[in-house]
């Protein structure tokens, strides 16, 4: 019911205890009531995510639902807080080499060198906001999917742990719009040459962004066999958002909170994601886990096709080699 194993779950208590503990005793001595333990804190968090009810896990929990919201977020946002479970885009030099020799070892015959992440779009599906939320509910709406959501611009690792997520616009914007307001957009950007991210037709092609070959070009063989060795890398950030899906119950549906709760909520999953991995309690060999349905931000082939460099010169490395697509029978 927790997502987790005991033992981790023993863990993700030790590491958020201090800073929930902090802010339970300045409200014991303020209003004289003995806080709820770390322990019962978390068993309603996680259950909350896993897809359970709160009226079944407050009265398992022996509190009113007001409470159970506060503790909640309380667990909400010492996980946030938490340095301990952050994680970053890779940066310094040792880092990239780390996530690139990470990628490497997925790619059939080391055909793609140099990719440090994989980035793609999410759909967080929402209520409807409130007009006293934004001042442009429709935006959140997204004409694709026919449901209110967030665009979310995540990137991930070999091991499928998020590298960056960011909460980037609402529900209607497309990927190239929303990517273009987030951090990582730059972050990509400086990257040194050789090092690049893969992502969808959704984005433009450049010298650190590849993206597969779309339209007439496609067809072309020595195209069509550098989008298959892109592929094979570029599905670890769909399989990274079917895992977080499969395992974290409550993105299956329209989240029912406040529109800044819900970025939070995300982000929180996001964390727990990535420590799960960590932790060894997700495993990569369950197909249902990995192939989970879940929502991108809209997608569509970029009408701006951009160029590279670097993609060509790869391109031709896979030709000198004589590596195609692999024919399936």
């Amino acid at each position: 019911m927790y997502r987790m194993e005991y033992i981790t779950f023993m863990k993700l208590c030790d590491i958020i205890c201090p800073k929930i503990m902090v802010s339970d005793e300045m409200a014991r001595v303020r209003t004289g009531k003995e806080t709820i333990s770390v322990e019962i804190m978390l068993h309603c968090l996680l259950r909350w995510l896993g897809g359970g009810s709160y009226l079944d896990i407050r009265l398992s929990a022996g509190i009113s639902p007001a409470k159970f919201y506060s503790c909640v977020y309380k667990c909400v946002d010492a996980i946030l807080g938490s340095e301990d479970l952050a994680y970053k885009f890779p940066s310094t030099e040792k880092e990239l080499d780390e996530a690139a020799q990470g990628f490497g070892s997925l790619s059939t015959q080391d055909a793609i060198k140099g990719c440090v992440a994989c980035l793609d779009g999410y759909l967080l599906q929402i209520k409807v906001p409130a007009k006293s939320e934004t001042g442009n509910v429709k935006a959140y709406f997204s004409g694709h999917y026919q449901t209110y959501g967030i665009n979310i611009q995540a990137a991930c690792d070999h091991k499928c742990r998020f590298v960056y997520a960011g909460v980037a616009a609402p529900g209607g914007t497309n990927d190239i719009a929303a990517f273009k307001k987030t951090k990582i957009s730059q972050m990509i950007q400086k990257l040194p040459p050789r090092r690049f991210v893969i992502g969808d037709n959704a984005y433009v092609c450049s010298e650190t962004l590849l993206t597969p070959f779309s339209g007439h070009e496609k067809n072309d063989p020595s195209k069509d066999a550098l989008n298959f060795y892109l592929s094979q890398l570029r599905i670890r950030i769909e399989q990274t958002f079917g895992l977080m899906t499969g395992k974290w119950r409550i993105l299956c549906q329209p989240l029912q909170m406040k529109l800044k709760n819900a970025a939070k909520v995300f982000m929180c999953i996001t964390r727990l994601h990535n420590f799960c991995i960590n932790e060894g309690n997700i495993s990569f060999n369950n197909n249902e886990d990995s192939e989970r349905v879940f929502m991108h931000s809209n997608v569509y082939e970029s009408g701006i096709v951009g160029s590279s460099v670097l993609r060509n010169m790869i391109m031709q490395e896979l030709v000198n080699r004589r590596l195609e697509r692999p024919a399936f029978e």
